[in-house]
């Protein structure tokens, strides 16, 4: 064995051992995957100052802050506990979706169900199930409706009207 085959061999054998330690860098688990729907559900909902669920352990809850990124959500109740999920399936005007959180008792809940939007009108309605009891969930807010999707080019020219020639950044 000569030195440019030992040589050669050593580069490919560091070159393929680094370019595998950068992909599994690169590589996300699942759960950092977040799925674009055209659906927007996130606003404060509400229920006329009353309870959004009918029953659950600790303080009652009468506001939920939903955040959405994708087909995540985040929620924020009134008494600051954080609740974290996802839409199911999103058609249309209404998504299913799950959080799950906390009470200020402590106890895990899960809140699932539908939210249907209508204009800038969102309505949630659905389950709370906690290891001990059940409620229903009832509230409105305010969203910000989905932007409609643009449509793409039809016989291959870009959409965008700017000249790519004086504007090179511009990627299509």
């Amino acid at each position: 064995m000569n030195l440019r085959t030992v040589l050669t061999s050593g580069t490919l054998a560091a070159a393929l051992i680094s370019t595998t330690l950068y992909m599994g860098c690169k590589i996300d688990s699942a759960d950092s995957v977040t799925r674009n729907v055209r659906v927007n559900v996130g606003g404060l909902y509400a229920n006329n100052g009353s309870r959004l669920i009918t029953q659950n352990t600790g303080a009652a809850i009468t506001q939920l802050n939903v955040i959405q990124d994708g087909d995540r959500l985040q929620a924020i109740d009134n008494n600051g506990l954080i609740f974290r999920g996802t839409i199911g399936s999103a058609s249309g005007e209404s998504a299913t979706f799950n959080l799950k959180g906390r009470t200020t008792a402590g106890e895990e809940g899960i809140l699932s169900g539908s939210i249907t939007v209508s204009g800038n009108r969102a309505t949630m309605r659905g389950t709370w199930a906690e290891p001990t009891l059940f409620g229903n969930v009832l509230a409105f807010a305010t969203v910000t409706p989905a932007p409609e999707p643009e449509p793409g080019p039809t016989n291959g020219t870009p959409t965008n009207a700017q000249n790519t020639a004086t504007n090179p950044s511009i990627s299509f």
